[in-house]
């Protein structure tokens, strides 16, 4: 008999932004409290925890990611396009349109690097970002707050309540056996993406 794979796709929700935030890397707007919170399945000191808002301009991103040992961390990559996966990094991929086989990615190191391109079939697929982000690093986490304008996620218009796109999130770190880890077991495959809700 023919075996069949069955994917469950993890989902995430993005809530609509109430009030204003300041991009500080600090999360203590009521927004931010009370959006709900998603994380991979790694032990705490190095989990990923994100959540998600938007407005009809752009996605909100609060990333925290669990780090024992800050001082040990790698932020290297430089040049016209940095390999900031070589680094400790964080890293988003969207895929807007539910292809199931084309993505876009944004990845920034704690140092506030950034990696960007859209899907393959884009023949400048490479570009400079024009996001607004905050970082901080603490004695054991570091975070990173983003406001991304929809085309950087190769969006063709905002979302609106009741859309759903392909997503993930993941990060690079060096410090760890294996260096990278994902929402999903798939950094590079979006038919075994997340789903990312707009409520």
């Amino acid at each position: 008999e023919a075996m069949h794979t069955i994917i469950v796709q993890p989902v995430a929700t993005a809530t609509p932004l109430k009030g204003s935030i300041q991009l500080d890397g600090e999360f203590n707007e009521t927004a931010w409290r009370e959006a709900e919170s998603f994380s991979d399945d790694k032990p705490e000191e190095t989990r990923i925890t994100v959540r998600f808002l938007y407005d009809e301009r752009h996605l909100y991103v609060a990333a925290r990611l669990g780090e024992p040992n800050p001082d040990g961390m790698r932020a290297e990559a430089g040049g016209d396009i940095p390999l900031t996966w070589s680094d400790d990094d964080f890293e988003l991929f969207f895929d807007p349109q539910n292809t199931r086989s084309e993505y876009s990615r944004l990845f920034q190191n704690f140092a506030g690097t950034r990696f960007n391109s859209f899907p393959r079939h884009i023949e400048d697929k490479y570009f400079t970002s024009r996001y607004e982000s905050a970082i901080q690093v603490n004695e054991d986490h570091w975070t990173l707050e983003m406001q991304i304008p929809w085309d950087e996620m190769y969006a063709e218009e905002a979302p609106v309540s009741g859309d759903s796109w392909g997503f993930n999130f993941g990060r690079h770190r060096q410090q760890s056996e294996l260096a990278r880890s994902a929402w999903t077991d798939s950094f590079y495959n979006s038919a075994r993406y997340g789903i990312l809700e707009f409520k």
